[in-house]
């Protein structure tokens, strides 16, 4: 939900048209997989045996979005 709301933000914030969005709980989204309650990835062993820190994600969202929508999100930094 996080990283919808944060592209849409940034999205709208460039004047595109975006969906309104409703956080829901795990349960309220029944699917025939078992799902975990936390599936965020880990970044530790990355950093530990390569020396590589990822950049935030938010920040990488803005990167991204930036080469989409060049003037309005970049007059955000």
């Amino acid at each position: 939900f996080a990283l919808a709301e944060h592209i849409f933000s940034l999205a709208n914030q460039a004047g595109q048209k975006t969906p309104r969005l409703h956080a829901i709980s795990t349960a309220a989204y029944p699917t025939k997989a078992r799902r975990p309650a936390n599936s965020r990835l880990s970044t530790d062993l990355i950093a530990r045996d390569f020396g590589l820190e990822p950049r935030d994600w938010r920040e990488a969202v803005r990167s991204i979005m930036a080469e989409k929508f060049p003037a309005s999100v970049e007059s955000e930094q």
